[in-house]
């Protein structure tokens, strides 16, 4: 069972940083490329742009009263989230790469 995520795809789990206004002031960002492919598929999905997306994802955790210095977190378990919600029997990432959905390498 272990080669299961052992066997993913390296480029998944690789971390990268993105610059996003946020309330007006410019910010980064880092997230696993899983995590950015996701947000990306979900701000499309409300046919938003990703910034925009983000900053409504922050706007609504500040009014929640979440920790804004944990945003990262609150956006990688907003992503899991929607993802098991929206798919809950979704196969795993890794087994749809070749397929051109969120996960794939041509992004």
């Amino acid at each position: 069972m272990l080669s299961l995520f052992t066997g993913a795809n390296p480029e998944l789990w690789q971390s990268r940083s993105r610059s996003i206004r946020i309330a007006g002031v410019v910010t980064s960002i880092r997230l696993e490329n899983i995590f950015w492919r996701t947000l990306e598929g979900i701000a499309a999905e409300y046919k938003v742009s990703l910034p925009n997306f983000v900053g409504r994802l922050y706007e609504e955790s500040l009014e929640a009263g979440h920790d804004k210095n944990n945003f990262t977190s609150f956006l990688r378990v907003s992503a899991m989230y929607y993802t098991l919600k929206e798919n809950p029997k979704e196969p795993l990432p890794d087994q749809i790469l070749s397929q051109g959905t969120l996960w794939s390498r041509d992004k």
